[in-house]
C-alpha cells in the first residue's frame, strides 16, 4: 500500500521534485513565563527574575551538546533502519556539499558521512525551535526585565 500526500514540501531546495517516504510528527507548543506582575528596569535583574532568560535556558535544556534530544520517553519506538534499510540508503547521494553552498550552513549538526546524512533524514527524531518572541517588541528599544 502507499500513498502520495502533497506535504507543501515536494520541492528541494534546488527546485528538484521530491517523493517522500514516512512523515515525520509536529508538537507545536506555545509557552509563556511570567515572574513579574509588570516589566520592571532592566538594572533591577540582579534581584528579580528573569523570565526571558529562564525560557532560554529551559529551551537549551531540550538538547545535549551532541545534538541529543533529553525529552524523557523522546526516542521510545522510534525503529532503527533494517539492512534493507542501509542497502538503500547506500545508494542516496545526500549532495552535502551543494547544500552547503544552496542553504548556507558551514556544517551538519552531526556525523557528515553521507550514509549517516541520510539515515540522520529518514530516521532520527528532531526537536527544533521555530520561533522565539522574548521581551519587549515595540518600537525602539526599552531596558525592560519582562
Amino acid at each position: 500500500d502507499g500513498c502520495l500526500w502533497e506535504s507543501g514540501t515536494s520541492f528541494d531546495e534546488s527546485g528538484r521534485p521530491t517523493l517522500q517516504f514516512g512523515c515525520r510528527g509536529l508538537v507545536y507548543l506555545q509557552l509563556r513565563v511570567r515572574f513579574l506582575n509588570f516589566d520592571q528596569h532592566s538594572g533591577l535583574a540582579s534581584v528579580y527574575p528573569s523570565a526571558a532568560m529562564y525560557l532560554i535556558e529551559a529551551l537549551a535544556s531540550l538538547r545535549d551538546q551532541d545534538m541529543n534530544v533529553k525529552i524523557d520517553g523522546f526516542y521510545d519506538g522510534v525503529v532503527p533502519p533494517t539492512e534493507a534499510d542501509r542497502r538503500m540508503m547506500a545508494k542516496i547521494d545526500p549532495e552535502v556539499e551543494q547544500r552547503r553552498k544552496l542553504v548556507g550552513f558551514e556544517r551538519l549538526v552531526r556525523d557528515p558521512k553521507p550514509e549517516k546524512v541520510i539515515e540522520q533524514l529518514l530516521f532520527t527524531p528532531t526537536c527544533n525551535i521555530a520561533g522565539v518572541t522574548i521581551g519587549y517588541q515595540g518600537p525602539g528599544s526599552k531596558t525592560v526585565l519582562p
